[in-house]
């Protein structure tokens, strides 16, 4: 047997956060809390999370990104700069792209 840990049946430190459900961990939509919501007076207390991120706002298809990337990485490759390669890409695509193109470089 382990004596990794507390001992069975201690308790947290008094002052810490509460114990917090979470359903749910992805995207939404909009960022910020729900209209309507408030802080918790006086720090943390119990509440459930429904949810986390922004759901229902896919972005492009994977195979979109990285058949831009590899144009993008073969004119780098063939002594374009990489702000222009990087230009030449649609601009609802340009972000995602240049993460995938900086990690590939």
């Amino acid at each position: 047997m382990s004596d990794a840990g507390p001992p069975q049946g201690a308790k947290a430190p008094a002052g810490g956060s509460a114990v917090h459900a979470v359903t749910s961990v992805g995207v939404h939509g909009t960022a910020g809390p729900p209209q309507g919501a408030k802080a918790p007076a006086g720090g943390s207390a119990v509440h459930a999370v429904t949810s986390v991120g922004v759901h229902g706002t896919a972005g492009p298809p994977l195979w979109r990104l990285l058949q831009a990337a590899a144009v993008a990485l073969a004119a780098v490759r063939s002594g374009v700069s990489g702000t222009a390669a990087l230009k030449q890409v649609d601009p609802p695509l340009r972000p995602a792209v240049q993460a995938l193109v900086f990690q590939v470089l």
